[in-house]
């Protein structure tokens, strides 16, 4: 890929890319639109670190043959951001105390804006169980939940067997509690799904509880014939 502004930019966006689907991807909880001004902070972040970090990459592997073309933005685009923050923690070698060096600047800055796109997370979330799927999954019994959990934990192929014992082992002990409401163990399940990473299945388990729309429009159309065969 030809010098220029064009290269950077290319490994900025690149860069960008890959800060988004971590945010996406490596969470527990989705992100909330709530925290839209700290997820593009962050991601301007990501993508400044990657294109800065370009100019690093390219005097770093500066005479190698294969370094040419789109491999300086592919390479600068997945590790970019990680060089950079090494080089920070060069050039911030020599000061008195190493809090404020740049790379612990830049951490500390970064870890900010993760912190509050964790906690407008996390408060999307409660309201999301509280309002949504607690009301909504009423509609099965706890033995129901406890079955399709069963089937659904069995078939992760990222369980190990020891793993899976202890999730299902977890509900079980938590279904057979006398002194506690089937609203709390309700909750307890859920939560416990959501910190496995479990969202979409929780999804589904509401989904269950829903009728089809098809059913939602012929209940709806009936009831509007009985009005009329009333008049």
């Amino acid at each position: 890929m030809g010098g220029g502004w064009i290269a950077p930019v290319a490994a900025g966006v690149l860069a960008t890319l890959l800060g988004l689907v971590e945010l996406a991807s490596a969470r527990k909880k989705g992100l909330s639109y709530r925290a839209l001004h700290w997820i593009l902070l962050r991601l301007l972040i990501d993508g400044a670190t990657g294109a800065l970090a370009y100019a690093v990459l390219v005097t770093a592997f500066e005479g190698l043959k294969w370094f040419k073309g789109a491999w300086p933005v592919v390479v600068d685009g997945l590790a970019g951001p990680a060089l950079l923050r090494s080089q920070l923690a060069l050039l911030g070698s020599g000061e008195s105390s190493p809090a404020y060096g740049p790379a612990n600047v830049y951490r500390r800055v970064q870890k900010e804006v993760d912190r509050n796109i964790d906690e407008f997370g996390s408060i999307a979330q409660s309201r999301w169980v509280n309002s949504k799927v607690l009301p909504t999954t009423r509609a099965l019994s706890l033995d129901e939940i406890m079955n399709r959990t069963d089937s659904y934990l069995s078939s992760l192929d990222r369980l190990t067997t020891e793993q899976y014992v202890e999730e299902i082992t977890f509900i079980r002990t938590t279904i057979a509690e006398v002194d506690t409401s089937e609203d709390a163990k309700r909750r307890a399940i859920v939560q416990r799904l959501l910190d496995r990473g479990s969202r979409r299945f929780v999804r589904s388990l509401m989904k269950e509880c829903q009728p089809s729309r098809g059913l939602f429009f012929f209940r709806r159309h009936e009831r509007r014939a009985g009005v009329v065969d009333r008049n």
